[in-house]
């Protein structure tokens, strides 16, 4: 994916993670048709995918736990890059955190952040 390739590296990005986030405070850009997102998916297609996900991460037997998604941290607000999905699977799941890694513009501003999700004062 360029698009997403050229927003993670332009301008120069730093980095922490994995570290586990609460779902609720990433703000997602994709998701269900009147969700507040960006770009609506089809109600079928992300029915379809994240119920897929959600049993397999409550199937105690499969053992199953979806790859880091990918934040980046704007304006004081987690915005979510990559794994709409696997974020509203893992919700639905009934899980309240989710491994990240997450994307600043500064090292300072990376230094402040808390790993709760939230700046440190």
């Amino acid at each position: 994916n360029a698009a997403l390739a050229h927003t993670l590296t332009e301008p120069p990005r730093w980095w922490l993670g994995p570290v586990q986030l609460p779902v609720d405070q990433l703000n997602r850009l994709a998701g269900p048709p009147g969700d507040p997102v960006l770009v609506p998916v089809d109600e079928d297609e992300w029915r379809d995918d994240v119920e897929d996900m959600a049993d397999r991460i409550e199937d105690d037997r499969d053992d199953w736990e979806p790859p880091p998604v990918i934040v980046t941290y704007q304006d004081g607000r987690l915005v979510l890059e990559d794994g709409n999905h696997r974020v509203e699977g893992v919700r639905r799941a009934g899980e309240d955190l989710v491994w990240a890694v997450v994307a600043f513009d500064d090292p300072a501003e990376r230094d402040r952040f808390d790993r709760q999700g939230t700046p440190s004062t």
